[in-house]
């Protein structure tokens, strides 16, 4: 990726990074492969829009109305109620592939409504995802050529977010919710998905993410003052994950090299890059939006994002170099974007 970058770069002089920047990304530039996505249809995207636009109207809080990660807030605020029984968030869209090219968008008859997308398997066969089950949130499995659907995960603890970890192994996000607060932490399964031993120390961790070639694992913890820094460690090998950036929903580049993330940039999330050790941070372009929820291109290529505005949740595209920003889908919402 780096020689793509340095290419790229070395078109460009000063006013010509400017130019590379306006053109944006051409559809012969975006790989094929399906975005898998949480959607809305324009009709419920405008009804989600105006409700959220006055706040007497504005709903209470359910799976889908706050960040996936928000689960564990979720789980506090309503103990004493069966997770299962949380409402579903009245605007909650469904699962979905996108066609990157055609805009054409695909719903998952075999997922629930509500249900978000994690990961694909490094051969694009297979999807994770969760959606709401006994038990609040828990991890499903889609595999792609037949539509059929498998449950990884089950009660009591509540599994909101999970990725393809080495060997066959799962790797998971387990909240349990008490009278005395709530623990999150992220686990790693058996092969094939049982039992569950611990990567994370800390009392709260959440958004694994994990490299297609299984050397590495990142999540988010909250640190000092509560600042949400992205750390990172083995899988496989003993020893304490590190710190390596401020910021949050971190996603592997396909060659394992490359973490993208969303780090506060003057009070806006922005889209940023790091190393697996902490090398290389830098912005990934320097847009005018908000940039959340990134996701990179099969062939490392591009970033897919989310930016919300006026209560839309639109998709953006980015060449992981900065350049070529452009909007890629706006005909209803897109987010939580999976490529």
């Amino acid at each position: 990726m780096d020689r793509f970058v340095r290419r790229s770069l070395a078109g460009c002089t000063a006013i010509g990074l400017i130019a590379c920047q306006g053109f944006g990304v051409p559809n012969g530039e975006i790989p094929e492969q399906s975005i898998a996505l949480h959607y809305r249809d324009p009709e419920l995207a405008r009804q989600r829009a105006e409700s959220l636009d006055d706040d007497s109207e504005r709903p209470e809080p359910g799976l889908g109305v706050a960040r996936v990660d928000d689960i564990a807030q979720l789980v506090t605020n309503f103990f004493g109620v069966a997770a299962g029984l949380i409402p579903l968030d009245p605007y909650a869209g469904v699962l979905a592939l996108l066609d990157p090219r055609t805009g054409k968008v695909q719903p998952i008859a075999s997922a629930l409504r509500g249900a978000i997308p994690l990961a694909w398997s490094p051969d694009h066969s297979r999807l994770l995802f969760t959606q709401r089950a006994a038990g609040g949130l828990q991890i499903f499995e889609l595999e792609r050529a037949s539509g059929e659907v498998r449950q990884i995960t089950r009660g009591p603890e509540s599994h909101p977010r999970a990725c393809y970890g080495p060997e066959d192994r799962f790797v998971v996000m387990a909240v349990a919710g008490s009278q005395r607060g709530t623990n999150v932490r992220i686990l790693i399964t058996d092969p094939g998905g049982g039992g569950g031993r611990p990567l994370s120390v800390a009392p709260a961790a959440y958004s694994p993410a994990c490299a297609p070639d299984g050397s590495a694992v990142a999540w988010i913890e909250p640190r000092g003052g509560g600042i949400e820094t992205l750390m990172v460690r083995s899988p496989v090998v003993e020893g304490a994950p590190r710190a390596v950036a401020p910021g949050r929903e971190p996603s592997f580049s396909p060659d394992s090299e490359w973490i993208a993330y969303s780090a506060p940039v003057r009070g806006e999330w922005k889209l940023w890059r790091v190393r697996s050790d902490g090398s290389g941070r830098a912005p990934i372009g320097r847009g005018m939006r908000e940039e959340q929820l990134p996701a990179i291109s099969p062939d490392g290529r591009l970033v897919v994002y989310v930016s919300e505005v006026d209560h839309r949740q639109q998709l953006y595209l980015r060449r992981f170099d900065g350049t070529g920003d452009r909007i890629l889908f706006a005909d209803g919402d897109g987010a939580y974007p999976v490529w």
